[in-house]
């Protein structure tokens, strides 16, 4: 069994990951869906509920909001879950310049899934534009000439 362990878990492909989960027990196979959106993969996992097809489809409409920034969105993985009071949605993306990790609650689930989006959104902003800040171009002291 550690063999086959270290070969799924030494593979980059999530997929084989899953289907182990599954086949162990810990993760139940109704509350999971990968959806295919172009060339990216949206692997969406829930706890304590079933994935609707409204709510496959609005993860997919809202992670293309995501792709105007124009940067290779790897793997991403959304958690939908159910606590007694509202719902959760949790995001983990990778991204050639880092991981990104979002977590949202809210009464509604579609709009904890629009503020995961938002969030995500500010990080990816963030991540594309830190080259372009004023500290990255030079320090102050390099603008401001010194006076003699």
């Amino acid at each position: 069994m550690s063999c086959l362990t270290n070969y799924f878990f030494s593979s980059n492909n999530v997929i084989y990951i899953t289907l182990l989960l599954c086949i162990v027990g810990i993760l139940d196979t109704r509350t999971l869906a990968m959806t295919k959106r172009g060339k990216m993969m949206i692997n969406i996992t829930s706890k304590q509920m079933d994935i609707t097809p409204a709510i496959r489809s609005h993860i997919e409409e809202r992670f293309a909001k995501l792709e105007k920034w124009q940067t290779q969105l790897i793997n991403p993985h959304v958690v939908l879950s159910k606590e007694p009071k509202e719902f959760v949605a949790d995001a983990t993306l990778n991204t050639p310049n880092g991981t990104l990790v979002a977590t949202a609650k809210h009464d509604d689930m579609y709009v904890a899934v629009n503020e995961l989006i938002s969030k995500l959104e500010r990080q990816l902003n963030k991540v594309q534009h830190k080259a372009e800040a004023r500290r990255a171009n030079g320090s102050v002291k390099d603008i401001i000439p010194a006076e003699s």
